[in-house]
């Protein structure tokens, strides 16, 4: 699998804007960002650059998959800030995947919902919006009712599944994968964005829900079997040490390898204690979701998808070519411009031709070379002798042969004489 990992609209439908959310911007490694050159950049051009980066290898098919957790900054608006997003990157890459791509699937699995994303795209039928999401009163950032479901092109475009606080692995599993499975067989997306917020997760000092690192990354598993360009964000995520190891962790599913348990020792080695344990623990928290609630708007997002336009199935996508190895230094290659009857002429990779066999000098294959074509211009052309036997056909084709055949001064008579050389 190829992976990109690039360094480094902002519109919103809601009016709630409440005070803004603290983030953690840690990249996996750590609940602190280390001093870097990089941050005298400003914030919002490292993080939104690096998405619009990260779609543009997906569209020319330099990855598979494209990762920047930084990323996923959902709620700020074409005309300003909202929470604590200053600019909205999933907006900015979702357009840049439409330049290459028809239709576009977006996923928010986050304890806030994608407010500035879902109102970029409410009145198209390119971009399909689900999320899955904490929505009560009081709640940042209000919007995302399972009432609100697209308008114009966009309508039936727009899927919100709601819950309420202390949502755990089977409240959101039972809620989002049969509505995601349905979405992606329904509308075929050619590609997907997923802002995958760690606020979800048991420990977040905000989320108030309390999902497991294992199921936070169960939401991902069929976005990654759909073997599509897949962008990976992050989101809200308000406890450093909790979203470092989720996005860790994923980040190892999407390479398809597994990480240690442990956490090994590296300089913020100390914000992960007591345990020092990859997995994040679970907290002791009641959860408002009652099964029947949860059916019900599992099923209403059903009957949204069930209005759909009918979208021809994509085929099967291509498996992406075999690296080809690398030749070792010195090794001969087939040069790209060679015949194209079969012969192939070969050229080391500083371009100089190969050399010669150890039991040849060079001079000797020149020589050899000469011999054989005095040899082959001192025989006689049978063939077209033969071919010259009835006197006064092609006299100066018969003084040609005569004088191959000859060498001597029979030829120059021969010119005067083109009949009888032709006998002869």
């Amino acid at each position: 699998m190829r992976l990109a990992h690039p360094g480094g609209s902002i519109l919103d439908r809601t009016a709630h804007d409440h005070a803004p959310h603290a983030t953690a911007l840690s990249l996996a490694v750590s609940p602190l960002t280390p001093p870097s050159p990089l941050l005298s950049r400003p914030f919002s051009q490292l993080y939104a650059g690096a998405s619009v980066a990260a779609a543009q290898s997906l569209a020319q098919s330099e990855a598979e998959v494209a990762i920047n957790w930084s990323g996923g900054q959902t709620h700020a608006r074409r005309d300003c800030a909202s929470g604590h997003s200053y600019v909205n990157d999933v907006v900015l890459a979702t357009l840049q995947l439409l330049t290459t791509f028809e239709r576009v699937l977006i996923v928010n699995v986050d304890a806030c919902h994608a407010s500035g994303v879902e109102e970029a795209f409410y009145t198209t039928d390119r971009v399909m919006f689900l999320s899955a999401h904490v929505h009560r009163d009081g709640f940042f950032p209000g919007s995302g009712g399972a009432k609100d479901t697209g308008e114009g092109a966009g309508k039936h475009h727009t899927i919100n599944l709601p819950m309420l606080d202390g949502a755990g692995d089977e409240d959101l599993h039972s809620l989002l994968l049969p509505v995601l499975e349905e979405t992606l067989e329904r509308y075929q997306p050619h590609a997907v964005v997923c802002c995958a917020g760690t606020s979800i997760l048991a420990g977040d000092q905000l989320g108030c829900m309390n999902v497991s690192m294992s199921g936070h990354a169960r939401c991902l598993q069929p976005l990654l079997a759909y073997k599509r360009p897949l962008l990976l964000l992050g989101g809200s995520g308000n406890t450093g040490a909790v979203s470092a190891r989720a996005w860790a962790n994923a980040t190892a599913l999407a390479c398809q390898t597994e990480l240690a348990s442990e956490i090994p020792e590296h300089d913020f080695h100390s914000y992960y204690g007591p345990g020092f344990k990859l997995e994040v623990p679970s907290a002791v928290v009641e959860s408002m979701n009652c099964e029947a609630s949860l059916t019900a708007i599992r099923e209403a997002a059903m009957q949204t998808l069930a209005q759909l336009p009918t979208y021809a199935k994509l085929p099967p996508p291509v498996p992406p070519p075999a690296p080809a190895a690398e030749p070792a230094t010195g090794d001969a290659t087939v040069d790209d411009n060679s015949p194209a009857d079969g012969t192939h002429a070969t050229k080391l990779e500083n371009g100089a031709a190969p050399a010669p066999a150890d039991d040849a000098s060079a001079e000797e294959m020149a020589q050899a070379g000469s011999d054989a074509e005095s040899k082959e211009a001192a025989e006689p052309d049978a063939d077209a002798a033969e071919t010259k036997t009835t006197p006064g056909e092609d006299d100066a084709e018969a003084m040609e042969v005569d004088e191959v055949a000859d060498n001597t001064a029979n030829g120059a008579a021969a010119e005067s004489h083109p009949d009888a050389a032709a006998d002869e």
